[in-house]
Formats: structure tokens, sequence, C-alpha cells
């Protein structure tokens, strides 16, 4: 399970301006006590966001999180969503807000990822393990599945504050 256990130093300017327009993401009165019913709804989000997202880096010096504004692009097989990973980090997020699933379970994720380079995931927590949606993979998965055996886990929020990511060797399995 990914645990959140030291404070970071700094907190992404890129999450300021995220909460800014979307405070619900550090408002823990929303669902506090409630949970998704099921894996099969977790595996709905991801699947359907999957299906409609195509990968679109942001401009070059201007990484904004989550703008909320999925470009509708008209591709010869129909409409997609197109963005970066943060993108679709946060509208699985929002999917998930959607369904149920308390704000104190949902996170935004740092990592590095095979290829070195800096991403974006979400993570659900819940009943002790971690779920990852990441838009490079073809399913979501727990944090200890091989599929993720190539990432660096590095900061991860917890309401407003973000927290260095440290892992547990013998907690690896155990989500």
């Amino acid at each position: 399970m990914l645990k959140a256990l030291f404070p970071a130093r700094t907190t992404p300017p890129q999450w300021i301006n995220l909460v800014e327009r979307e405070p619900w993401l550090i408002d823990e009165t929303i669902n506090p006590d409630a949970r998704l019913s099921s894996d099969e709804e977790i595996n709905q989000v991801f699947n359907g966001l999957k299906g409609c997202f195509r990968y679109e880096a942001d401009d070059p010096g201007k990484d904004c999180w989550g703008m909320g504004v999925w470009q509708r692009k008209i591709m010869s097989d129909g409409e997609v969503f197109a963005g970066d990973c943060d993108d679709f980090a946060f509208a699985v997020l929002e999917d998930l807000k959607d369904l149920g699933a308390p704000i104190n379970s949902l996170h935004m994720v740092m990592c590095t990822d095979p290829n070195g380079r800096g991403h974006m995931v979400a993570a659900l927590i819940q009943d002790e393990k971690t779920w990852i949606f990441c838009n490079q993979q073809n399913r979501v998965a727990r944090a200890s599945d091989p599929i993720f055996k190539n990432y660096v886990w590095n900061k991860m929020n917890q309401g407003n504050k973000w927290f260095l990511i440290v892992l547990i060797p013998n907690q690896l399995n155990q989500d």
C-alpha cells in the first residue's frame, strides 16, 4: 500500500491552481464514510475513461493539472477526450467521487514512469488496498501489481497537503 509518511517541502503550484478551481478536492465532508461497493465499479471507471482518452501533452512550459477542459476532438472513430496524465488522473478522481468514494480515499500521485519521465496517476485507497489508475496501462491495478514494478512513487496528496511516499517492503504485497 502507498503510504504518505513525510511532509514534502513544497506543494506543487499546479495543485494550488487545481484546488482553487476545484475546491471539492480538499472537502473531506463529501461522502466521509462512503465506499465503492465493488471492484467492478472501480474497473468501470477506468475502462470508461480509458476508452475515450487520447494522450496529448501540454504545451511546453504550460503544465496545468486537470484543467477539466478535456478537448473534444472529432476523430474518424468518433469523439475522444484529449489530455495528459494529470488530466486523466483528475477525471478518475471526479468519477470516483461521483460514484460515492470519500474524498479522503482519493489521491493524485506523482511518480516516475518506466522511461524515467515525470508522471501522474490517480489512486484510490480503500480497505487497505491501493488501486492505481494510470493512463499508460490497460487496466486498473493495485500498486503492488507487476505492471508497476518499474514505477518510482514520489509524492501524493492527502487533502491539501503533499507527502513523500515511503514503501515498507513487507507492505508491497498487502495492498
